[in-house]
């Protein structure tokens, strides 16, 4: 791959245009895919990399960011985050406009259980979802934890609420017996 191929294709992840869509607008650039030089894995991997350069120092600080764009971007985007005494992400809610919306029609009843560690800072990911009137999953919100402790669910809960304008559901559902941790605070 050439720089200047590279040089293109981090421009357009920048701006954020999908992979699938860089591939193509190379392909009419060049005149076809045999011209183009590379194969789409080939941009898959300059993306992710570049991705991944960004974010290499300062994770925490690289999301806020991305965050706050967002909220440029979608002026009802929310999010809120916790930071421990050393810096790192302790948890972190957002919720896009779209969610927001959904929730004030479809937020009778809240989903809300977590991964545990399927990431690669082993952070539950916490997904508040609902269905809507076609029984289709909604997603209302997410979150990261770095702990399964009570503090941790109620300040996401606290966030959640925040986020719908104290609008309470009718239920949440939740599996509190996997998560042992759940039984003491921190």
């Amino acid at each position: 791959m050439k720089d200047f191929q590279k040089t293109e294709i981090m421009a357009m992840e920048a701006v954020g245009i999908r992979k699938h869509v860089i591939m193509d607008v190379l392909q009419c650039r060049y005149g076809g895919y045999g011209e183009v030089g590379i194969i789409r894995k080939d941009a898959y991997n300059i993306s992710s990399r570049y991705k991944r350069s960004r974010i290499a120092n300062g994770d925490a600080m690289t999301v806020l960011g991305l965050m706050q764009s967002r909220q440029k971007d979608d002026p009802d985007f929310y999010y809120d985050y916790q930071m421990d005494g050393d810096g790192h992400l302790k948890t972190m809610f957002w919720c896009d406009s779209q969610s927001r919306m959904d929730y004030q029609s479809f937020g009778d009843v809240v989903i809300f259980d977590s991964t545990y560690r399927m990431n690669r800072y082993k952070m539950p990911f916490v997904p508040f979802v609902g269905m809507n009137h076609h029984r289709s999953t909604t997603v209302f919100g997410c979150g990261i934890v770095s702990d399964e402790c009570v503090d941790s669910y109620v300040w996401m809960l606290g966030a959640f609420m925040k986020a719908m304008c104290q609008q309470k559901p009718e239920s949440i559902i939740t599996d509190v017996e996997s998560y042992p941790a759940c039984a003491t605070r921190c």
